[in-house]
This record gives C-alpha cells, structure tokens and sequence, in this order.
C-alpha cells in the first residue's frame, strides 16, 4: 500500500512538473518558421484610395491584423495595414495603443499620420512602444501613447524589414518573486518574434474640439477665426446689396436700422461700408442745412 501510495505522489509530482514546463513553454517557444510579409498583391497605390475606419470623439476599438486586412506597400516593404480617420468634431485626441504579445509572436506597430491631403506628418516607430510584461488581467504587450497633432488620418502597419526580430520579456514569476523578496523561480523568460499579424487596441481621447464660422450672414456675430484660416471675401452681390441698402436707410431716416447694416458689413468685412455711412449722413446733414 505504501509503494502504490509513493509511486501516485511521485505521478502527481511528474504530472505537476510537465504541465508548468508545458505551459512555459507556450508562452516562450518560437514558431519554427521566421515570419514573412504579405505576398500578395498591395489593395491601393496612395493612401487616399485606402478604407478609412471612422472614428469617434472618444473609444476603444480592437482589431486584428492579418489576411482579412489590406495590403499596402510601404518603403520598408509591404505589410498588413489599418487605417483611421478622426472624428470631424476632433481637432487633437490623445492615441494609445496596445499591441498583444501571444503565441512567441507580436505584431511591432508603426504609425503614420496624415493631414487633410493625406500628406505624411508624422512618423511614430517601434521606439514609441514599450513591452509591458502581462499581470493578472491583462496579456504581456507593446503600449504607447501620442497625439494627434491635428492630424485627419491614421494608418497602422509593421516595418517589414524587422520581421523575425526578438523580444525578451521578464517572467511573471520572477517579477512576483522581486516584489515579495522570495527566492527567483527557475523558469525561462518568454520571447517574442516581430510578426506580420497580431492583434491591436487603439483608444481615442479628443482633447480639443474643432470650431467653424457661423454661415448666417443675417445677424451680426463677433465669431473667433481660427489661427491660420484666411477669411473669405464677401462676394460683389452682398457688397452692393448693403452699399444700397445702408443707403436706403439712411434716406428713409432710419438710422438704427443703417447701423445694424453697417455692422453687419463690418463683420463680413465689406470694405468702404464705412466711408460710405459716413459720407451719407454728412450730405444728410447739409441737406437739412
């Protein structure tokens, strides 16, 4: 009875013993193979002609890279792409992103952001992401933050040359073990290759709202022109319009209503409204002489 009670501690010890290694090794063996690029053919040729995903003034999307995704060629070579556009209420947001470590795999973001002309205004590498190691709720990860900058447009793809490169995180145990001074487990630290697909979170904050002019030309309003933005000249139908009009006013002795004109021209910058009001006040002057 001994001996068969000995030899099922001694399994349940053996078993114990292979499921940790099993599981150690799941989270740090490498893929055999070397990941590769997409071989197949690119879906666009500029970055107008990408899908643009629209997002929200503030959200948290995930998504997944991989076959289902576009492919577009970059100068590092051709990768699987997501591309964004922000809110047209958002005039700077605060990005994070999260790439998740799985598998010996993880997909290296890099970002792109683009103007309104789907100009390139930036560029954000590898370097803005910094592994994390995983914890009790979330998987080991890539995560950076960043601004926006004002950009309209987002893409997300992976530096093709890279692929195949190595990352080393720490093990969960060994950081435990840190943390509460006990003895450092002996267990392998899980590595990652760069790889072509993966799957990323991204969430948007907006931190600045964008503002437009008042089109109602009606009423006087003391609107703010946003830096940089040149207004437009009134057309030659609504100077000559308010030229009469102050004009009829003034004639009419109306002259509250011809200051209300006045300062509605003002407002839409017609030049000369001033001198004109003035001029015919001064005949309406003489004229009573």
């Amino acid at each position: 009875m001994t001996n068969i009670m000995r030899n099922y501690q001694r399994f349940k010890m053996a078993l114990a013993v292979s499921s940790a290694v099993w599981l150690v090794g799941c989270a740090s063996n490498l893929p055999e193979e070397v990941p590769v690029a997409p071989n197949r053919e690119a879906c666009c040729a500029t970055f107008q002609q990408l899908p643009y995903v629209q997002l929200k003034e503030n959200e948290t999307l995930t998504v997944s890279l991989g076959p289902q995704s576009e492919v577009f060629s970059f100068s590092e070579g051709k990768s699987y792409t997501q591309a964004f556009r922000f809110n047209d209420r958002t005039a700077r947001a605060q990005i994070s992103v999260k790439s998740v470590m799985q598998h010996g795999r993880v997909f290296v973001p890099r970002v792109l952001l683009l103007d309104k002309h789907y100009q390139v205004i930036k560029t954000l590498g590898a370097d803005m992401f910094t592994p994390q190691t995983a914890n009790l709720l979330d998987s080991s990860q890539l995560s950076g933050s960043f601004d926006s900058e004002g950009a309209r447009y987002m893409v997300m793809y992976t530096n093709a040359t890279t692929l195949g490169h190595k990352i080393t995180l720490p093990h969960p145990a060994k950081l435990r073990a840190q943390e509460l001074g006990e003895p450092m487990p002996m267990v392998t630290d899980p590595t990652y290759r760069y790889a072509p697909t993966g799957q990323v979170s991204v969430t948007v904050v907006t931190k600045e709202y964008a503002t437009v002019l008042s089109s109602d030309n009606t009423s006087v309003s003391d609107s703010v022109t946003p830096q940089g933005v040149k207004q437009p000249e009134a057309q030659k139908e609504t100077v000559d319009f308010y030229k009469q009009a102050i004009a009829a006013a003034i004639s009419e002795k109306d002259i509250s209503k011809a200051m209300a004109l006045l300062n509605e021209a003002k407002a839409l910058k017609i030049e000369g409204a001033d001198k004109i009001f003035i001029e015919l006040i001064e005949n309406q002057l003489n004229d009573a002489q």
